[in-house]
């Protein structure tokens, strides 16, 4: 499989795909193409959580779409199995009907592989902590963990089986970390604030033509 990103990232390019059919269809052909040439179970497909009925519209067309196509190509080369489409969802409440989703959906791989991450702007931005904590979480962050997101998305979609956690192997570095008073509650510390320092590093790498979008 491979994962295709459908997350506009500010430029709009992506919602004018999914908006106009015949771009759509012509990405859909693009998608199917690429899964025959290189002999693939399927495509697993990265989006925005919807944020209204328009975007969760748009999430369901693409997906019912791809899902008729793939069927074509399995009628068409003679393959047994069917192909396999995947949605990668935020783990958030999501404006989903998850019963017309699991029509064409295989499966939901839901992102519990950044918890406690240094994204700019977030409240846990400063919290150094495991990336999947399993059952515990800290303070306000204390329901941020794999157990209490699965239930919830078990509980929504009544279909645990189709659900995929996703998880980190690799290691993180934290930077200007706060020593905790007791030596032994090193599991959940804290770093400095350093978004105006990386702001301002940023601001010299885009004088360097580089460009960066702060989550804010």
């Amino acid at each position: 499989m491979f994962t295709l990103d459908l997350v506009d990232r500010k430029t709009k390019n992506i919602s004018g795909v999914l908006q106009d059919a015949v771009l759509r269809k012509t990405l859909i052909q693009s998608i199917s193409s690429f899964i025959q040439e290189f002999q693939l179970d399927g495509v697993n497909l990265s989006v925005e959580s919807p944020l209204n009925e328009q975007q969760q519209l748009f999430v369901e067309t693409i997906c019912k779409e791809i899902r008729e196509e793939l069927n074509e190509l399995q009628f068409s080369t003679n393959r047994e199995d069917s192909y396999i489409l995947s949605l990668v969802c935020q783990r958030e409440v999501l404006r989903l009907d998850y019963d017309k989703l699991f029509k064409y959906v295989n499966f939901l791989n839901i992102e519990t592989d950044n918890f406690y991450a240094p994204w700019l702007g977030f409240p846990s931005n400063t919290m150094i902590g495991p990336p999947t904590p399993l059952y515990s979480g800290h303070g306000i962050h204390s329901s941020h963990n794999l157990d209490t997101i699965m239930q919830y998305f078990s509980c929504e979609t009544k279909r645990p089986n189709r659900l995929n956690i996703m998880t980190e192997f690799g290691g993180r570095l934290g930077k200007n970390v706060i020593v905790p008073t007791d030596p032994s509650e090193t599991l959940w510390m804290t770093a400095e604030d350093n978004r105006k320092k990386s702001r301002r590093k940023c601001n010299r790498m885009e004088r360097l033509c580089w460009k960066f979008s702060f989550m804010e």
